[in-house]
Order: C-alpha cells, then structure tokens, then sequence
C-alpha cells in the first residue's frame, strides 16, 4: 500500500475504535517516512485514547512542529495536557490555535475547557459564549457554558444555557443530567427528576445520573427508591464515593442498620487513605473523631478557596463606626430549627450600636417565621436569586463589619460567598456545629462545655466563649395551652414515658441497643419517638423484637405544628438524647417545656451540645461521660419519683432566669464579643480567641481602658 492508502486503512480502523490495528500502521507508515504530521498527529490520538498521554504529547509535538499552521493539532495537543494537569501549557496551546483561525468555534470551546480547568469560571464563560458567537448550534459549547454558570452560582441562567443544549441535541443523555443538576438546585425537584429518569432513558448505565435521581428520591422522602437508586449507581461505578455517602445516610434516615456498618468503614477508609473528600455534614452522622471531622472540614474549605479567584482585602480604618453593622447570613429564614433558636435576636440587638442585617440566600416560605425576621431586622437582603460573586459584592457595599455564618456546612451552604471575604471579621455560629476549617472564617462562638481550651487545637478558628452556652433560644417559643392526654397520644396511662423526637438518622444501632436496655430494665416503660418516615418506624419495632422488647413499648408521635409538638414534652417524663450527633433545637424544646434530658457527652461538638444546654439550664447531674452512666441515669430517673419530680419542677421554676433562656444577656454577650472581634481587626492584631465578659471583669478591675464601643 502507498502511504496515502496506509493511512485510510489506520484511520477506517481509528475510526472503529480497533487502536491497536491502528496504531500498527500508522507506526509502520512512519518507519517508512518518520516526518509525516498526519500519521504522528494520529498515532498521537490513539495514544491519548489508550491513556498514554505522556506519548501522545510527544507525537502531536512532533506534528505541530512540522505543521505549525494547523490549528486542530494544537486542540490535540491541549487535549493531551488537560489529561496531565498541564492546564496552563493546554490553555496556551488553545490560544495558539485561536490566533491561527481566529473563527474557529471548537478552539474557543476548547478555551471554556482549559479555563475551567484552573477555575477561572467567568474566563471560560467569555470563551463559551465566543464559540457560540460563532456558532449558535454548538450544543456541547452550550452545554459546557451551562456548567460553569452553575459552578458560579447562576442556576436559572444554567438551565437556559442547557435548554438551548438540548435544542439541538435532544439525545444528549449528560446534558439532561446537568438539566437535572440545576433544577434540582433551584428547589424544582419533581422537574429534576423528570430530567434524570430521561437521561436514563437515553442511557441506563449512566451511574451518575442514577445517582442524582436517588438524591431527588431522597429529599422527596421516597426512601426505599433512593436506596435502589445508590445501589445502582454504585454498581455501575463502585468509586463513586458520594452515592456510598448518600446510601448511607438514607440508611441512617430510614434505620436500616443490617449491612451498615462494612459502608461505613468503606467510606471512611476512603477518606482516611485520602482516596475521596466527605460531605462535612454527613460525616457528623459518623463515628469519626473530632480530628477527621476537621480534616474533612480543611479539605472541603480548600476546594471552596480553590474555586475562588478573588478575595476582598481590607485596610481599618481609624475612626470607630457610628454603628456595627453585622450581617446574618443564613439560608434558614424560614420555619427551621435555627430560625426558631434566633427568633427574638434581631429585636434585641442595641439598635444605638449595632445595624442588623438579615442576609438570606435560601427560598422564602411565606411563612411566618420568615415574615418576623423581615419586621425585627434593620434591613432584609434577600441574595438566594444572586451568584455567588454578586452576593458577596453586595455584602461589601453594604458596608458590614461583622458577618455571622449562620449555616455552615449545612442544606443550603453558599460557602464561596465566604471564601471571597466580602466583610473584615467572619463567624461561625449556631448553624453547624463544628468547625469550617477555613482560612476566611476567623471566629467560632462557642463555650466553655462546647470547646474547653483541650479541645481547641480541632478547630480552625479563633474560639469565643459565651459565658454558659453558645446557643440562644426564643423565649416566645410556643407551647399549646391544651396538653393532649396520654390516650389521645397513644400512650399507656401509667407508663414511664422516654422521649426522643430527634430526625431518626442521628439514632445509631448502638444508641437504640442502649436505650432498649433502659427499657428492659424499666418494665413499665415506652419509647416515644418522632414519626419521621415509615420505613424507620417499621425498622425500629422490628430492632426492638429483635432485642427481647416487645414492639408496642415503641410508640410513633405524628409530626404536629410546633405548638402542639412542644405540649407532647409535658406528656413525656424523661428525654433521651442521641450519640454521637446529639440534639440541638430538639434538647432546648424539652428543657423549655419542662421534661428533663439525659445525654452523653464526647468530644465533638455535636456531641457536646447538650451538655452544654443542661448546663446552662443547671441540670449538669444530667450529663454522662459513657453510655454505662447514661443508662444507669436514665433508669435511675425512671424509678425515683421524688427525684424526676424535683427536676421538672425546677426546670419549669427556673427556665426564666437560667442562662440558656437568658436571651437578653446572650446578645449582650453575643455584641460584647463582635465588639472585641472587631477591636482585634482594627487594631491589626490577629484574631485570637477569649471570653466573653472578660473584658469588662478587666474593665472593672481598672487594667485596661474602655473602647469606644464597651457594651
């Protein structure tokens, strides 16, 4: 065959995807003639399909240099060099075939690619649009525009850049995967879901995309199809370390604990041998230490900076501002457990000092949680319809000093708005409970039970400690004025009452073993818990047969508004507390309402709130170290009449003037401590952590001088 011939029959087998046929005569053909740039341009292709990048780059080098002109072997060659890591080295190759067909639509989408690459969102933006510029049918140029609209936060104009994808290429089974992927952050759940099912259609082995049904599935609470749906992504792609993480906390949800603990020590054996990053969140749901939990809260803060090309930077100023203004920022303005804990905070803020801002980037509810938060605050800023850039540019204009992150890793976390710094002092407080591991957060407020000064070195910053306890709590909170009777509850008239209304994915195997053990040895007992989902329900009665109890002592309470929630804990006589992520809202409902807790504390964060909050509400006999003296308390309160007794009643004597429902002093507190924040910011010194009130104790001792701002 002459050449000519010889590279037909390379590029038929090319083509056909038989590498290995190809590669031998383009190798033949260039034994004969070793300058040919054709033959090294496609040798250099096949290698990259055979994951030879290394040789591919050698091949296509070859190439360009015998044909500089081309413009396509410099695509090649990017492509080969994006699959190194080379992204700078690949975007200059892009750019070197833009310079030589200037109106080349693929070489300003190859541009997008090698742009994104390095993070740098709005660049590739510029390069996706000139493609299309060029080219208004470039489908993939559409879709790739789509992904790095959503990377920056821009969900709606995402999904429009994905219609258009689909416009003229309805058959892309990834593109109506990434369709799902916006629509799901836009909250439009059942049209996601509409979007994944059809991109299976198109292709039933995409794991990805089984994978995002089942995070669908989940959230609308259709547990057992979610499970099915991780199940087959992790069959299809077994790495997929996110879908075992999913799996495993909707095992959690629905208490299915047979087969559980093998994916828990696969996960974390990935984590720990740095094969994948976890979830912060969920890794509270785990049995790691405080130590993994900041590891995994560092490695996700460092892919949020990564994503991040810009950070405000700040010069204090010299004079004192008229007034603070600090910033809440939260996603939860709306009828959730932190929005109940904050309900009377804004009004109680020093209006002559202090500048409230209500910072919102979740959905609004409509309801009326959301409504007093808009009628108590200085200012409401809804930032959920911005990208997260322009939210953080609007923070800036505002001009807030102090900015208070109020979700942390949670549902709903915008963490780039974060990274880019947009106020001089940063907060972590009350939505996470524990550390961000990030640089561009300087503070986390906490107490002396939350973090002693031995636990610090698990934190990333600088650790404030209010007074008693770091929680604040609404005094207004609401309790029914009609008390259901045990009947109407579904509880037996004379029984000892246990209570635990946490979400059922904090109750492990370990925690419902012990708290059958309480049972059996209190006979005349029942277990109430919180109806969170009828596979957990079943899965819970079924635990207790299984341990010798019989599965009517287990008693489901129907979720009921918060008012009439709150009344079932005088029903109740004793609250039990989960382990290691114990409850938050959920301890301070049954303080406030009167039903005593017992908790077991570690030392995690999660773990120790409610120690902290028995505490505060100076029940501290009521805090254990093991699950021998959490069990030994918890019967010991079941049996001694006189002694539960004694407890209810102070509870409810005191819950006036204990700390924890102090809400007036906590915000004094809370200004005292962004008062000194922001004292350590204008004076140039780092932050560092202190106690709140130890100033003034100085003040009053006559060591120091007051600062214009001494609250």
């Amino acid at each position: 065959m002459d050449p000519d011939q010889q590279l037909a029959a390379a590029l038929s087998h090319h083509q056909a995807g038989r590498l290995d046929e190809a590669a031998a005569i383009y190798r033949a053909l260039l034994e004969a003639q070793p300058h040919h740039p054709d033959a090294l341009h496609l040798l250099g292709l096949v290698e990259y399909r055979r994951g030879h990048a290394n040789e591919a780059v050698r091949l296509i080098e070859q190439a360009i240099a015998l044909r500089p002109q081309v413009a396509n072997f410099r695509l090649s060659l990017a492509d080969a060099l994006h699959v190194q890591g080379q992204y700078a080295a690949a975007e200059q190759a892009c750019r070197a075939a833009i310079r030589l067909e200037q109106h080349n639509a693929e070489a300003h989408n190859h541009l997008g690619v090698m742009l994104k690459a390095q993070n740098r969102f709005a660049d590739a933006e510029q390069a996706y649009r000139a493609a299309l510029a060029l080219k208004p049918d470039y489908a993939e140029a559409w879709n790739n525009l789509g992904n790095v609209l959503k990377q920056q936060g821009r969900p709606s104009d995402a999904e429009q850049s994905f219609r258009q994808a689909l416009a003229f290429n309805p058959q892309s089974a990834e593109v109506w995967n990434n369709l799902g992927n916006a629509l799901q952050h836009l909250y439009r759940l059942s049209e996601a879901e509409a979007a994944y099912r059809q991109a299976l259609a198109l292709r039933p082995a995409f794991a990805d995309a089984w994978y995002n049904l089942g995070v669908v599935l989940a959230e609308t609470g259709r547990l057992s199809d979610a499970i099915d749906a991780y199940v087959q992504s992790l069959q299809l792609d077994g790495a997929n370390s996110a879908a075992l993480d999913e799996l495993i906390h909707v095992m959690l949800r629905a208490c299915i604990w047979d087969g559980l603990p093998p994916l828990i020590d696969e996960l974390l054996r990935r984590f720990r041998s740095g094969e994948t990053d976890l979830n912060s969140f969920s890794m509270l749901d785990l049995p790691a230490t405080a130590a993994e939990q900041l590891q995994c809260a560092e490695r996700n803060a460092a892919r949020i900076q990564a994503n991040v090309q810009m950070r405000y930077e700040y010069t204090p100023p010299t004079d004192w501002p008229a007034r603070i203004k600090i910033g809440y920022l939260s996603y939860d303005y709306r009828q959730h457990p932190v929005a109940f804990l904050i309900g009377e905070l804004f009004e109680l803020h020093n209006r002559e000092q202090f500048e409230v801002y209500a910072l919102a980037i979740g959905p609004d509810d409509l309801s009326p949680t959301r409504q007093n938060f808009k009628d108590t605050c200085d200012h409401f800023i809804d930032l959920a319809p911005l990208s997260r850039i322009d939210a953080a540019v609007k923070i800036k204009e505002l001009g807030i000093h102090v900015l208070i992150d109020l979700t942390g890793y949670t549902t709903g976390a915008r963490t780039e708005i974060l990274a880019l710094h947009p106020a001089p002092v940063q907060v972590n407080w009350l939505g996470y409970p524990g550390t961000l591991g990030a640089a561009f957060v300087e503070y986390i407020i906490a107490d002396p039970t939350i973090i002693p000064p031995e636990l610090e070195h698990y934190y990333n910053e600088a650790v404030v400690r209010m007074p008693d306890c770091y929680q604040i709590n609404d005094r207004r909170r609401p309790i029914a004025e009609h008390t259901p009777s045990r009947a109407d509850c579904g509880l037996p008239v004379d029984a000892v009452v246990y209570c635990s209304f946490n979400h059922t994915h904090k109750i492990t195997a370990e925690m419902f073993a012990l708290w059958m053990r309480i049972l059996q040895n209190t006979p005349n007992s029942v277990l109430w818990l919180l109806e969170s989902n009828a596979l957990a329900s079943d899965n819970l009665r079924r635990a207790a047969q299984a341990q010798g109890v019989d599965p009517s002592r287990i008693v489901m309470a129907p979720r009921k508004p918060l008012p009439e929630h709150m009344a079932r804990y005088r029903v109740a006589d004793i609250a039990l507390d989960t382990f290691p992520y114990n409850s938050h809202t959920t301890a301070s409902d049954a303080l406030w309402a009167g039903c005593p807790l017992v908790t077991c504390m570690g030392e995690t964060f999660a773990s120790r709130v409610a120690g902290s909050l028995l505490r505060a509400a100076r029940l501290p006999e009521c805090v254990a170290h093991s699950f021998e003296e959490y069990a030994t308390l918890a019967i010991k309160l079941a049996t001694n009449k006189e002694l539960l007794s004694s407890m209810r009643a102070r509870l409810m004597l005191n819950r006036t003037t204990v700390p924890l429902f102090n809400a007036p002093q906590m915000v004094r507190d809370l200004e005292s401590a962004y008062v000194r924040m922001l004292e350590q910011w204008m004076s140039g010194e780092a932050p560092h952590g202190f106690d709140v009130r130890a100033q003034e104790r100085r003040l009053e001792a006559g060591a120091t001088q007051a600062s214009p701002m001494s609250v």
